[in-house]
C-alpha cells in the first residue's frame, strides 16, 4: 500500500513578485516571509554563523593557538565513515596550516581514525593511550566524542591530556570532561543541524577566516550530504558553493574519486551522496580509514591514483557483501519476523560483516517500511554488534533509550540518531531485545501504527502535460536539493496513459507516455527500476514526478522523473469473467477438500455495513477483504489510496497492509490481519472457518450475503447426465481444450463445466489441469462424483440461493 500526501499545507499567497508556484514550493517548506525565501533561493557563504556563537568556540581556539604556538604535538580523532574522514581532513589541514614550522606540521599534526572492528565507533581508550605515549598533548574529536565521557576523562586525568570533543550527534545525560566541547545542539548556537564536517569547518573559520573556509568547501559539501543532514541554512550554503568547489576541485584525490564514479556532466548533490561517498565509506567498513584521509588530503598524483584504486576494488568487494548479507537477513524475515506483533525486525547471522550490517539494515528499511536492526554475531565473544535504520515516526534512538531503561544490562553499548543508530549486546539476549523493541515502539505509538504505512510525499499538483522548460528553469533556483531540501514532486492526479512498457537491457524500468485529459496534448516520463510495472498499469493512474531536462542529439525537452505511481481510484482492473470464474471455482473445491470436521457448524460471522467496511480499509493497515465478485471487490478498491489488490495465486504482504483479495485459498493468508471481511459474505462452505485457521487472531466480518453470486454458482451445479457426457467427451479424445470439452459433451456453461471436472477429478475419473491443459480418463478405483467435496459444497451453495439442484 501506498499513501501520497502533501508535505505539507502551504499557504497559496504569493512571496513577493516570486511566482505563484514557487512560492507555493518555498511555503511548504516553512520559508513564510520574502527575506527567507531570497536567503533560500541565492544560498552564499555570507549566511554562514559566526562561529564564535557556538558555546565552546573562544575556549576551544584558545587552546589550539597555544597549543601551535609552544609546537605541542596535537592529534585529531575522527571517525571511520564520509563524515568523519572529510572532517579529520578539513581540521588536520587547518592545523597544519596554523604551525609555523611547515617541514614538521605532518609530524606535528596528525590524525588517527579507529577501526571499525577492532575499535568501534567513537574514543577508543587503547587508541586514546597510544596517542598519550607518542607525545600527543591535545586530542581534539571531530564527528564523535560527545558520549565517550569515560575515554575523555582518562585523557585528561590519567594521562594528562587537553581534550577537544567537537560533534554533532546527540547529548547524553552528561557532557563529557572536556577542555572544550562543540556540538551545535548546545543551546545558544542558531543552527543545530551541521554534520561532523560542517563543525569542524566553522573551527576553521573561527581559526583562519573565511579564506581557509573556501579551501576546505569541496570537502565540508561532500560530508554534508552523504550524512544526511538537511540542507537548508548553513547547510544549503555549504553545498551550494562547495558544489562549485568540488567541480573546480585541485585536490588528485577527490578528482580521482569523481572520475571513478564516472560521473558526465555538472557534480550535484546527488552524485556526491549517492556514488562518490559510498567510495569512501567503503575504506572504513571494510579496512583502514585512515587512507581515506590521506587520499583527500594529499597532492601527490600517484599517491591519489594508487588509494583511489584500491578503494574502487573495496567499493565492489563492498557491494557483492552488502547483497549476501541483505539476502541472508531477508531470509530470516521470511520465517522469524512476525509483522502484526513485531514492532520492529531485528535479525542476526554469523559472523556477518559489521561494516556492511548497517547498509543491509537500511536496504531492509526501505524494502519493508519497517524499523530495522540488523546484528552480527561474533561466536568468539559472545557478542552481537547491529546498526539500526528507522522510518519517520519511530525514533530508534528513542526506543533504544526505553529499552536500556527497562533493562539496563541489555546493553554493551548503544547510541545514535532518531533515524539511524548502532548497538553492541550479548547475542544470547535477541529474543529479550525484540521483546523490549516491542515495548518501546508501542510506548512510543501506542495503537497508531499509521507511521508504518509508506508514504510518498509530493509538494504541488499538476497536469503533467503542463511541464515545460521554463518552468524547470525555476525550479532550479530549489537546487542544492537533497535530504531536507528534495526535489521538488508533483502529483498529476487521474492522468491518461497512452503508452507503458518496460525498458532497459533487464526490462528494470519502465517508458511512459503521459497524455492531457482530452488527449491532444503528450509528454514522456521514465520511472528507474520501475519496469514490474508495465502490465500493471491501466487507462489512469497516479503520478509523482520531479519535472527534468531531456537532451538527445542537440534537442532538450522537457520529461519527467517518476518518483511513485498507482492505479487511479476505480481504475484498478480485475480479471475476465472466465479467469474469475475458474479462480473461485477453483477455490471452492481446495475449500472442499480442506474442510475439517465440525467447521460446518462453525459459529455465524457478524454482519458489516459495505461503508463500515470502506472505514476500517481505509485506516490503512491491518484489514483484509476477501472478494469473489467483481462488484464487491470494485466497490472495495475504489477507495482512495486504494487497498493492495492480491489476486489468486499472489501471496497477500505479510506486513498486513490493507487488502482485497480475489479469490485466494485462505491457506495462503499470513497472519498479520486484525480484522478479515467476508465481502461477499458467508457464501463459500469452509471459508469462514479455514480464515479462522489461517488467522487466529483476525476478528471476522461479513457483508450482506452477495445473492446474485450465490444464484450464479449454484448454476455452476452439473447434473448425473451432465457428468457422464462430459467424461465420455474425454474418453472419446474430445478434451482438446475446455471450449471443445464443452461442445462435444453439450455443456454451453463454463462455470459448470469446470464444476464437472473437479468432480470427475475429485473422484479419481480423470486427470485434468487447466494450464497448459491436460485432460484424460484415468483407470482404476472410482467413486461416486455426487459424494465428491465440491459437488457437496455447490449443492450447499444451490440450496442458500433457493434453487433446485438435479442429479
Amino acid at each position: 500500500m501506498l499513501r501520497f500526501r502533501p508535505r505539507a499545507q502551504a499557504d497559496a499567497a504569493p512571496l513577493g513578485g516570486l511566482d505563484p508556484m514557487v512560492s507555493r514550493l518555498l511555503r511548504a517548506r516553512g520559508i513564510s516571509d520574502e527575506a527567507a525565501a531570497e536567503r533560500f533561493l541565492s544560498p552564499s557563504l555570507d549566511q554562514l554563523h559566526d562561529p564564535f556563537l557556538m558555546p565552546g568556540m573562544e575556549a576551544a581556539a584558545a587552546l589550539i593557538r597555544e597549543a601551535a604556538d609552544r609546537g605541542d604535538p596535537i592529534a585529531v580523532y575522527g571517525d571511520y565513515d564520509c563524515d568523519g574522514v572529510c572532517a579529520s581532513a578539513i581540521l588536520t589541514e587547518t592545523l597544519r596550516e596554523m604551525w609555523k614550522d611547515p617541514a614538521s606540521a605532518a609530524e606535528k599534526v596528525t590524525f588517527c581514525l579507529p577501526d571499525r572492528h577492532a575499535d568501534g565507533y567513537g574514543l577508543s581508550e587503547a587508541r586514546v593511550r597510544m596517542l598519550a605515549g607518542a607525545g600527543f598533548r591535545l586530542l581534539i574529536t571531530v564527528d564523535c566524542g560527545i558520549s565517550n565521557l569515560r575515554e575523555v576523562e582518562i585523557a585528561r586525568r590519567e594521562l594528562g591530556m587537553r581534550v577537544i570533543v567537537t560533534d554533532h550527534h546527540q547529548i547524553g545525560d552528561a557532557l563529557p570532561d572536556a577542555n572544550a566541547v562543540l556540538n551545535p545542539l548546545i543551546a545558544g548556537y542558531p543552527f543545530r543541524r551541521l554534520c561532523g564536517a560542517g563543525v569542524a569547518l566553522k573551527l576553521t573559520q573561527a581559526l583562519l577566516g573565511m579564506d581557509a573556509v573556501r579551501r576546505r568547501l569541496d570537502l565540508a559539501a561532500l560530508a554534508t550530504v552523504a550524512d544526511l543532514v538537511p540542507l537548508i541554512d548553513e547547510n544549503r550554503a555549504i553545498v551550494a558553493e562547495g558544489l562549485a568547489a568540488v567541480r573546480a576541485t585541485r585536490r588528485p584525490g577527490l578528482r580521482c574519486l569523481l572520475e571513478n564514479a564516472r560521473i558526465d556532466g555538472p557534480v550535484t548533490s546527488s552524485h556526491l551522496a549517492y556514488r562518490v561517498a559510498p567510495r569512501i565509506n567503503a575504506g572504513g567498513r571494510l579496512g583502514d580509514a585512515g587512507r581515506c584521509v590521506t587520499l583527500l588530503m594529499t597532492r601527490d598524483e600517484d599517491e591519489a591514483v594508487r588509494i583511489a584504486a584500491d578503494l574502487e576494488q573495496v567499493n565492489t568487494e563492498r557491494q557483492a557483501i552488502q547483497a549476501d548479507i541483505t539476502r541472508k537477513a531477508d531470509e530470516t524475515v521470511q520465517t522469524e519476523i512476525d509483522f502484526r506483533r513485531d514492532r520492529a525486525i531485528v535479525v542476526m547471522g554469523d559472523g556477518w560483516e559489521s561494516g556492511v550490517v548497517g547498509l543491509a539494515a537500511g536496504k531492509l528499511c526501505e524494502r519493508y517500511h519497517w524499523p530495522v536492526i540488523v546484528l552480527s554475531r561474533n561466536v568468539q565473544t559472545g557478542l552481537a554488534v547491529g546498526s539500526c535504520r528507522s522510518i519517520p515516526g519511530v525514533n530508534m534512538f528513542r526506543a533504544l533509550t526505553l529499552c536500556h531503561e527497562a533493562s539496563p544490562d541489555l546493553f554493551v553499548r548503544f547510541g545514535g540518531h532518531e533515524q539511524a543508530a548502532g548497538l553492541t549486546i550479548p547475542a544470547d539476549r535477541l529474543g529479550e531485545l525484540r521483546a523490549r523493541m516491542n515495548d518501546a515502539v508501542d510506548a512510543m505509538l501506542g495503537s497508531d501504527r499509521s507511521c508504518y504505512i509508506p508514504d510518498a510525499l509530493y509538494d504541488d499538483t499538476l497536469q503533467a502535460t503542463d511541464v515545460s522548460l521554463a518552468l524547470i528553469d525555476s525550479l532550479a533556483r530549489f537546487e542544492p536539493t537533497g535530504f531536507g531540501n528534495p526535489a521538488p514532486v508533483f502529483l498529476a492526479a487521474e492522468t491518461p496513459l497512452g503508452g507503458v512498457r518496460a525498458v532497459g537491457r533487464e526490462g528494470d524500468h519502465l517508458k511512459l507516455t503521459l497524455l492531457s485529459p482530452d488527449g491532444t496534448r503528450r509528454i514522456d516520463g521514465i520511472a528507474f527500476g520501475r519496469g514490474d510495472w508495465a502490465g500493471r498499469l491501466h487507462a489512469r493512474a497516479d503520478i509523482l514526478f520531479s519535472p527534468e531536462k531531456n537532451e538527445y542529439m542537440g534537442r532538450v525537452s522537457p520529461q519527467l522523473n517518476v518518483q511513485e505511481l498507482r492505479p487511479a481510484a476505480g481504475s484498478v482492473a480485475l480479471p475476465g469473467d472466465d479467469l474469475l470464474r475458474e479462480e473461485l471455482l477453483r477455490l471452492i473445491g481446495d475449500l472442499a477438500e480442506t474442510r475439517e470436521d465440525g467447521e460446518e457448524n462453525a459459529e455465524s460471522v457478524p454482519p458489516m455495513t459495505l461503508q463500515a467496511a470502506k472505514n476500517l480499509l481505509a485506516g490503512g493497515i491491518g484489514v483484509l477483504a476477501v472478494a469473489h465478485s467483481r462488484e464487491r471487490a470494485a466497490a472495495l478498491l475504489a477507495l482512495s489510496p486504494a487497498p493492495d489488490l492480491v489476486r489468486a495465486g499472489e501471496a497477500p504482504d505479510r506486513r498486513g497492509f490493507a487488502a482485497v483479495a480475489v479469490n485466494c485459498p485462505p491457506a495462503e493468508m499470513p497472519d498479520s490481519y486484525d480484522d478479515v471481511i467476508l465481502a461477499d459474505g458467508d457464501l463459500l462452505p469452509g471459508e469462514a472457518a479455514a480464515l479462522r485457521r489461517a488467522c487466529p487472531g483476525a476478528r471476522l466480518h461479513r457483508l450482506a450475503d452477495n445473492t446474485a453470486l450465490a444464484a450464479e454458482i449454484a448454476g455452476w451445479l452439473p447434473d448425473k447426465d451432465c457428468k457422464r457426457r462430459i467424461w465420455m467427451a474425454i474418453r472419446d479424445g474430445a478434451a482438446l481444450s475446455a471450449e471443445h470439452t464443452g461442445r462435444a459433451a453439450g455443456c454451453a456453461d463454463p462455470g459448470r463445466l469446470r464444476a464437472a471436472l473437479t468432480a470427475l477429478r475429485a473422484c479419481g475419473l480423470i486427470e485434468w489441469r487447466e494450464a497448459p491443459w491436460r485432460c484424460a480418463v484415468v483407470t482404476g478405483l472410482r467413486r461416486d462424483p455426487t459424494q465428491t467435496a465440491v459437488i457437496r459444497s455447490l449443492e450447499r451453495i444451490a440450496r442458500k440461493a433457493g434453487t433446485q439442484a438435479g442429479d
